[in-house]
């Protein structure tokens, strides 16, 4: 019976890890790709290529009101919300590890904003294919203001508020320091005023290259998602191979 039980777990455990590891895969080889390109300055960017570039920065504002996150009450350009709820709880003394979840909601909000390089350039984000990797903040009770500013958002995006385990929001906020990496595009502005006439004007836009996303994460965030933050999953794949193997060897030496 232990035999049995043994490799019963060991499977769960492997089935879990290996789903684990594949969701998050993605995350450790875009952050990986960011990591090793070069870094550029954007005033030495040639516009239009095709080709992927790397730049340093500070996130800011264009100008219009900032958003709001819901749960924590930041000034964010860019926020992500998902409310989680537990199906199954851990065994004791495994801190959460091997719990199952479901997500409720995830939904995404952003606005328009721009990346400073150490030229003072501005580079302006397209969001619309945009990938962000920044610190994940779990809220496990929420105040009421939060709640109700949680509740106007999700009824305001066409989403059911319902009360959860967990709530995870994730901001990127006017000066956080990023890595940004893209194509590069000009895009027409609105003309310049100079002291003779209004001069034409342009903008960096960031882009993805072909088949891609634009990346775009906190140095320390990138360097989690490299090193495996997700390391969870590996670690129950091999806990779970452990005991599949455990459970053969006590079937064979001590047979029922």
């Amino acid at each position: 019976m232990f035999d049995m039980m043994l490799m019963y777990v060991g499977c769960l455990l492997s089935i879990t890890g290996l789903i684990a590891a594949y969701r998050h895969r993605g995350a450790g080889h875009r952050a990986a790709h960011a990591l090793r390109m070069p870094r550029s300055r954007a005033a030495q960017v040639r516009a239009g290529g095709r080709e992927e570039v790397r730049i340093d920065g500070l996130v800011v504002s264009d100008g219009a009101a900032c958003l709001i996150a819901p749960c924590s009450g930041e000034r964010a350009v860019w926020f992500r919300v998902r409310l989680r709820q537990r199906l199954a709880a851990a065994p004791a003394g495994a801190r959460g590890a091997g719990s199952l979840w479901a997500t409720l909601v995830d939904e995404i909000s952003s606005t328009p904003f721009y990346v400073e390089d150490d030229s003072s350039d501005r580079i302006r984000v397209d969001p619309k294919y945009l990938v962000v990797s920044v610190n994940v903040k779990a809220f496990h009770v929420l105040s009421s203001e939060s709640q109700e500013r949680l509740s106007g958002f999700l009824v305001a995006r066409g989403a059911d508020h319902v009360m959860a385990d967990v709530y995870e929001e994730e901001c990127l906020r006017p000066g956080d320091s990023v890595i940004a990496v893209g194509c590069m595009r000009r895009e027409p502005a609105e003309p310049a005023a100079t002291a003779y006439r209004d001069g034409a004007s342009s903008v960096l836009v960031l882009q993805p290259a072909p088949g891609k996303h634009v990346i775009l994460g906190t140095p320390g965030s990138l360097n989690r998602d490299r090193a495996g933050v997700y390391l969870a999953g590996k670690v129950a794949i091999i806990a779970g191979i452990i005991a599949m193997i455990v459970g053969v060897f006590v079937h064979i030496l001590l047979p029922s």
